[in-house]
């Protein structure tokens, strides 16, 4: 750059500096109180904002605490909710299955009442076709309930074993008793109705008949 330009653009600095100036007031001297009372001002209003910012942390905490426990009320409800749905499900499911159990006994009985029928036809009549026509009704008979049966196994419906067994009260029920020689005191002879459980639970008890040896009174104690 030129010198000319710079002196030029030196001068025109100078002159601007000269123009902007501000004259300052002379220097005073340092008041000590002054200074003090503006740090009491000032610690003063710390202390009051921290109040302030104490309030507003205890507040915020109140509103915390307030979400905590509407957030364990609502827990709480929904579980009971789901609870009674659940218990209300089982129930309906309990009258539902139970009630194809009533179906399962009629199919089950219609099946053996045709078993003697058909024994009477093959004694009594000549005619093959209904022989056969018998036969064929029993064959569907059993199949209606074999079928009927794999239906309740996939709903975890599965009956119980009980013929031959001691009597256990805890799922059979003592019908009937009677007096077989041979066979031990307490144990199944016959099945009245049959019992089934749902799930591991028992669904329907069942009804049995046991034997009783005479004069002994064990079974009367278990069923009562």
């Amino acid at each position: 750059m030129d010198e000319d330009v710079k002196k030029q653009l030196i001068a025109q600095f100078c002159e601007f500096l000269e123009k902007e100036t501000v004259n300052l007031p002379d220097s005073q001297p340092i008041d000590l109180f002054s200074v003090f009372t503006e740090l009491s001002g000032l610690h003063n209003e710390v202390k009051r904002e921290s109040r302030q910012v104490k309030q507003a942390l205890e507040q915020f905490r109140e509103v915390f605490e307030l979400l905590r426990v509407n957030q364990i009320h609502l827990e709480q409800q929904i579980q009971q909710v789901a609870l009674a749905h659940h218990q209300q499900y089982r129930q309906e499911m309990r009258q539902f299955l139970l009630e194809w159990l009533e179906l399962y006994d009629r199919l089950v009985a219609s099946a053996q009442w045709s078993i003697p029928l058909n024994k009477w036809k093959l004694t009594f009549c000549r005619c093959q076709t209904h022989i056969h026509a018998m036969q064929r009704l029993q064959e569907g008979q059993m199949m209606t309930v074999q079928r009927l049966l794999e239906t309740l196994n996939r709903y975890q419906v599965h009956s119980l074993e009980v013929m031959g067994q001691p009597f256990n009260p805890r799922y059979m029920k003592a019908m009937a008793v009677d007096n077989v020689a041979g066979v031990d005191e307490g144990l199944v002879i016959a099945e009245l109705r049959k019992g089934f459980t749902w799930k591991g639970e028992i669904l329907r008890w069942a009804e049995v008949k046991v034997n009783k040896l005479q004069g002994c009174s064990k079974i009367d104690q278990k069923s009562g």
